[in-house]
């Protein structure tokens, strides 16, 4: 095996072999870090060594075209150097540690359907931007999908273009690919005849979904003889089933028309949790009807909130609440399309407290019924200078508690009376400091913020508009159709967060014909966060719809305004 490559970078070991080339490990010795990266390195296909100049410089044009694609999107690997040696060609890219989806799946066996729509929301997501550079990638298959530890992102890689042009020939003076680029089973026909287009990446991105949910390969799978429609089995809702059956039709024209679509299809048949999403079909009544599966988050068995009412038309996946604990995502959340972080693998928390801990000493902030919600808070104190946050499932430190939440923390210390000291000064009223302990039967010792600040707080300064006269801007924009103004009273977080972004939350807020607010209830209200419960009526086609959310909102010193950073239902 060769020891190093460019005079820079030393072979660690060989990750692969194909028809295209081997792709190593290697280390970059000229980098202080010695930073691990990945060598493709790719033959000429062709037979035509007069080619080789005009390959070259075709090369040089895809890697620029790749190095694009990976500094505008972080779920692409970024391309850091190309060169040429003999008639071998080289692509030094990002290392990504991780899994390929191949194998957490066959680790795992078969995904379940929340999971599984859950990571066809981030495939589609970077599909819809490869497609925006009028790229096709065709070669999507699990193979090519790796999940980023530790979080989980999926990363897409290996894009065909370079195989491509390595493949080339010269027929009648015309350059063309002497091979087909794409994998078979999880190519559709038209690719496999050498005319890809951007429905064929659909097609083979509804392959990949069928072996998440079934477990088999394309060639372990039968198709109608006549329609050439998949077969496969697998115990998922008739709306997945539908968005996947589109997406693997025969002809292209049948499939979804752009990966924008599809996504679109996702969000409008289910909640970002993976839930079908429906509403009761009894007109004017409040949605308490659910079911509640429960999701594998950091090696702890979550009990869910409720994800789905029993029985009501697909079409009104926006109206469906998902209570989420605490003071952070529901109703809003989900009609946005948003997936919570750590509902797919999930985000890594890195919480002060290790397993081998018997105790700690915490200045509790708050407590929330996910991951996802309690992460968000964690990013929120991080901002605001509590760099020493963390939060961990009460069930590690069961002393607090035996509900299934996530404590949420700003501090902690090594004594009671330390944190107390912090405590005099921290301005949630709801905070308190407490020993955190893995024996069950240890007193807790809880001291509450209350309990050392007698006296009220100091209100806002006259200056600054209330929460509650925030919220009422804010629907009272959206009562006048001014969807782009209410758009920008999101938090950047949360809009950044939405799956489909600003496409989807116009989608659903076209379908409400009128929504009122019936009352503002504050809560709380300090100099960074306002808190409130919030009694809304919603008019649609089929009836009205009457909800209460609690809305949290922080203050943005930029903008001069109240932000929206999260929802509950109450």
């Amino acid at each position: 095996m060769i020891a190093v490559l460019d005079n820079r970078y030393r072979v660690v070991r060989t990750l692969g072999s194909g028809g295209f080339g081997d792709t190593f490990l290697a280390e970059d010795t000229k980098m202080p870090s010695g930073r691990r990266c990945v060598i493709k390195q790719l033959k000429l296909v062709t037979g035509q060594p007069q080619m080789y100049q005009l390959l070259q410089e075709r090369f040089r044009r895809e890697a620029a075209v790749l190095e694009a694609l990976g500094e505008g999107h972080d779920q692409i690997p970024k391309l850091y150097a190309h060169f040429a040696e003999g008639d071998r060609f080289y692509l030094v890219q990002e290392w990504i540690d991780g899994q390929t989806l191949t194998e957490y799946v066959r680790d795992r066996g078969c995904l379940g359907e929340a999971e599984t729509v859950a990571l066809l929301r981030q495939i589609l997501t970077v599909l819809v931007y490869v497609h925006g550079k009028g790229i096709i990638h065709r070669d999507i298959k699990p193979d090519n999908i790796l999940r980023r530890s530790p979080h989980g992102t999926l990363v897409l890689i290996d894009f065909g273009a370079v195989k491509e042009t390595l493949s080339s020939t010269v027929d009648q003076g015309t350059v063309k690919s002497s091979i087909v680029i794409g994998t078979p089973g999880f190519m559709p026909s038209e690719q496999a005849t050498g005319r890809p287009m951007f429905a064929s990446d659909l097609y083979s991105v509804g392959m990949t979904a069928i072996f998440m949910l079934t477990g088999r390969l394309p060639h372990e799978l039968s198709t109608d003889p006549q329609s050439g429609e998949v077969r496969w089995q697998a115990p998922v809702s008739p709306a997945l089933r539908a968005v996947v059956q589109q997406a693997v039709q025969f002809h292209p024209r049948d499939r979804f028309d752009s990966a924008q679509s599809m996504l679109r299809a996702l969000a409008a048949a289910f909640s970002p949790m993976g839930e079908p999403v429906v509403l009761p079909k009894t007109e004017g009544t409040t949605v308490d009807r659910f079911l509640a599966p429960t999701v594998a988050i950091a090696g702890v068995q979550n009990p869910m909130p409720p994800l789905r009412p029993a029985g009501a038309p697909i079409g009104w996946f926006l109206l469906m609440v998902v209570v989420v604990g605490g003071g952070s995502y529901g109703f809003l959340r989900l009609f946005l399309g948003m997936a919570p972080p750590a509902i797919l693998p999930s985000p890594s928390p890195t919480p002060v407290v290790t397993p081998g801990e018997q105790s700690l000493v915490i200045l509790a902030d708050s407590a929330f019924t996910t991951a996802a919600a309690a992460q968000k808070q964690v990013e929120n104190l991080r901002r605001l200078g509590q760099q020493g946050a963390g939060y961990f499932p009460l069930s590690q430190y069961p002393n607090l508690g035996t509900r299934p939440l996530f404590q949420v923390y700003a501090r902690t210390f090594e004594t009671m009376t330390d944190c107390r000291e912090a405590l005099r000064v921290y301005t949630v009223p709801d905070a308190f400091c407490a020993i955190a302990s893995t024996n069950a039967n240890t007193p807790m010792q809880r001291i509450f913020a209350k309990e050392l600040r007698p006296t009220p707080q100091p209100t806002l300064p006259d200056t600054r508009p209330s929460a509650e006269q925030a919220i009422r801007e804010y629907y009272q924009l959206l009562g006048q159709q001014q969807y782009e103004q209410a758009w920008q009273r999101l938090s950047p977080e949360f809009q950044q967060g939405t799956a489909g972004g600003y496409d989807s939350f116009l989608a659903w807020w076209r379908l409400v014909r009128a929504v009122s607010v019936s009352a503002v209830r504050p809560v709380r209200q300090d100099q960074r966060q306002g808190v409130a419960d919030v009694d809304l009526v919603y008019e649609m086609a089929d009836g009205t719809y009457p909800e209460t959310l609690r809305m949290t909102l922080t203050w943005s010193g930029e903008s001069g305004r109240w932000l929206l950073e999260s929802t509950e239902r109450r």
